[in-house]
């Protein structure tokens, strides 16, 4: 551990003297109470959803320089936690190349640029933090593929860049591992590659201001079993049969289920991906357009909590909806969806947990109906 922190210490003062942090910080900008990264002379921005998320169409950033812009904002990427913006106006700009994360290594050294805490608020001073790539390949609460550094990132650092010792940006920082429910950091902190940036850059281009949509393979249901996922039963239109072993996913090996919806969760919709399946000791390799996801269509009303109620119950089921065909009726309380217990206090939670639920998803509510336990399984339309 010693010998570890030595060596941050030395790069962190390398970067200093080989001019690093002075090549870099034109190029970091501030926006809002967050912060992003120019990306091309152009003048292109990027940076997390969630610090543009509630502004309007022109937003106010300024330089690592000092300078100050209008940039409008060109594309929203909101389940990939990613936005793009551009400068209208000084050209060329200072920017930032986007480097490669896959060919990062764990325990590489990097930088975190920004303005956490708002330090920067006054005189718009650009922060960095040393640390090093801790972990690869991780899926964290919608961040697919993300990288872990243990650099100081903390709000404000959102959208700012992760950059390697060539100058590269090498990822976005967006979100913190957090204790004792604050919001600083605890020694984890997540980024968006700048592989899954580089991908995403076309369809954000072409979004003339609006979103661009994530896919999602629906219709099949996977299980996981020490270190192997297959597949437990199938109703889409890809030729796969139950029990058949998921071998690789775009290149890459699949051991659990959360690696898989990693995987899953960097493609943008109707982009063609690979996977290759072992059926009876023999390989079967598919390649299909991944799906747009579409949201399930309304399943039922809730009924307004009153004093003394445990759990949330039902006003209304839709007729004709796969929950109503299941056999959920009105009057019903639902106790679990999806073996996550449901308190009546967590209705809100609940409410944006079915929004959340895609035409293909299984979906498993345990009721109870005059006192009595219900578990009853449905295909949301």
């Amino acid at each position: 551990m010693r010998s570890l922190f030595c060596l941050l210490l030395f790069c962190a003062a390398a970067a200093a003297e080989d001019g690093l942090v002075a090549r870099v910080t034109p190029a970091v900008v501030f926006i809002a109470g967050g912060s992003g990264a120019l990306i091309s002379a152009s003048g292109e921005i990027v940076t997390n959803h969630h610090v543009i998320e509630n502004l309007n169409k022109t937003v106010g950033v300024t330089l690592g320089d000092g300078r100050v812009f209008d940039a409008d904002i060109v594309g929203r990427d909101r389940q990939g936690d990613l936005a793009l913006l551009k400068i209208n106006g000084a050209k060329p700009l200072p920017f930032l190349p986007l480097g490669s994360s896959t060919a990062l290594s764990v325990g590489e050294f990097c930088l975190a640029a920004g303005n956490p805490l708002a330090l920067g608020a006054a005189d718009q001073t650009v922060s960095f933090s040393a640390g090093v790539v801790s972990a690869l390949h991780q899926f964290r609460q919608g961040y697919n593929d993300a990288i872990v550094t243990d650099a100081a990132v903390n709000p404000g650092n959102s959208g700012g860049p992760l950059i390697n010792r060539r100058g590269e940006l090498i990822g976005i920082c967006g979100m913190t591992q957090t204790r004792l429910g604050l919001k600083s950091n605890a020694g984890v902190a997540y980024a968006i590659p700048a592989d899954q940036i580089k991908l995403w850059l076309p369809f954000l281009r072409s979004a003339r201001g609006g979103n661009v949509f994530h896919g999602r393979l629906t219709g099949i249901d996977w299980r996981e079993d020490n270190g192997v996922v297959s597949v437990a039963a199938n109703r889409s239109d890809l030729p796969l049969m139950s029990g058949d072993i998921l071998r690789d996913f775009m290149g890459h090996r699949v051991p659990t289920l959360a690696r898989l919806a990693s995987i899953e969760g960097i493609y943008p919709a109707g982009i063609t991906l690979s996977l290759t399946a072992e059926r009876d000791g023999k390989e079967v390799k598919i390649d299909f357009q991944l799906p747009p996801l579409r949201p399930a269509r309304p399943l039922f009303v809730f009924a307004k909590p009153q004093t003394g109620d445990v759990y949330p119950r039902l006003q209304t089921v839709f007729a004709g909806t796969s929950a109503a065909r299941a056999g959920v009726r009105g009057g019903d309380e639902i106790t679990a969806i999806n073996d996550l217990p449901v308190r009546v206090g967590g209705l809100p939670q609940l409410t944006n947990y079915l929004g959340a639920i895609c035409a293909g998803d299984e979906v498993t509510l345990t009721l109870s109906r005059a006192g009595e336990r219900r578990v009853v399984k449905f295909v949301a339309e």
